[in-house]
């Protein structure tokens, strides 16, 4: 089965059970609109927004949406790559990976996920294998009660990517991805070909020694 969310928003948001509700339910388009107007009378919000993306998707990309435990192929820019859930440090994280050659995994922001980075993908996908993580936290990946710290989320990102056997690969961070990919770096810098800190103000490395506050 196959989606292509190229231009489309990731399905993150709802529960399993309402989709699941509003995949069995098979109504109208007319139905679907009137099931909409009446969160306006207290209808469940959750059933409203899943029969408002009911109307939007088929229904086996439906029944894709909520497996995230699942291994699913998609197409962004006419080129296959694949959703995985790979167990780590006692997590599950979810990525996208996809391409071949040398290896370069991504780290995005807060609070993005893999589909910050749904356009690089491919551009780089026909000389590289490349690899978007979900940070715990973020995206499809499981939320642990603890260790968001940077050090933390590295050792746990670190023991993903030695389950997925990668020991040599470039590191791209942004924003509180690149928080992550600093300290990583310097833990784990015989496994890095390179790193590449975006948009991230980190104290004695992208930061200015000092700011002048000026009077106006």
């Amino acid at each position: 089965m196959e989606r292509n969310h190229e231009d489309d928003g990731p399905p993150y948001a709802l529960s399993a059970g309402a989709m699941r509700s509003a995949s069995r339910s098979k109504l109208s388009l007319s139905a679907y609109k009137k099931a909409i107007a009446s969160r306006l009378t207290g209808g469940s919000l959750s059933i409203t927004l899943a029969l408002l993306i009911r109307e939007h998707v088929q229904g086996e990309d439906f029944e894709i949406m909520i497996d995230k435990r699942k291994d699913t192929k998609l197409i962004l820019s006419g080129m296959q790559f694949f959703h995985r859930q790979v167990q780590a440090a006692g997590l599950r994280f979810h990525l996208v990976e996809g391409g071949s050659g040398p290896v370069v995994v991504f780290l995005a922001g807060f609070p993005q996920s893999w589909y910050a980075w749904r356009r690089v993908l491919p551009l780089l996908g026909e000389r590289f294998t490349v690899v978007a993580i979900d940070l715990p936290g973020q995206g499809d990946s499981e939320k642990p009660l603890d260790g968001y710290d940077t050090q933390t989320t590295g050792q746990r990102v670190h023991s993903l990517l030695s389950v997925l056997g990668h020991r040599r690969y470039v590191l791209v961070g942004h924003d509180i991805g690149s928080w992550v990919a600093y300290p990583y770096a310097y833990e784990y810098a015989d496994e890095l070909r390179g790193v590449v800190l975006l948009d991230g103000n980190i104290p004695g490395v992208t930061l200015q020694p000092t700011i002048t506050l000026e009077r106006f």
